[in-house]
């Protein structure tokens, strides 16, 4: 039977069910443990934990697709956006065609600098 008090714990390398003898092996154990007096109370100073446990799980990196595996190999990039941005009128505007961004702008009359 192992103890790691600092997380007030029994455990052994072969499972077992937990009696009675465990329980009051355990309290006894805590109850040796060095004690502090902080105003009304007894407060047990805990050990350093012998067993160290994780504080989240461990991060897998995800397994590329064979799609993205196969772009990458062929150098094959994602597709331009067809619409951008235009800050002057807060929309969007088609990149190409009848109402594009090129077109909007030569249609715009030009604003003088004062």
């Amino acid at each position: 039977m192992q103890y790691d008090l600092h997380y007030l714990q029994a455990y052994t390398p072969k499972y077992e069910q937990p009696s009675q003898a465990h329980i009051n092996a355990l309290l006894t154990r805590i109850s040796q443990l060095p004690v502090k007096k902080h105003e009304n109370t007894k407060l047990a100073i805990l050990p350093a934990p012998v067993l160290v446990l994780p504080h989240k799980k461990c991060e897998v990196p995800k397994q590329k697709s064979k799609w993205q595996l196969f772009a990458e190999r062929k150098g094959i990039r994602k597709r331009r956006c067809r619409e951008v941005y235009d800050e002057k009128n807060d929309t969007f505007l088609p990149r190409y065609g009848r109402f594009s961004v090129s077109k909007m702008k030569k249609r715009m009359p030009k604003e003088e600098e004062e």
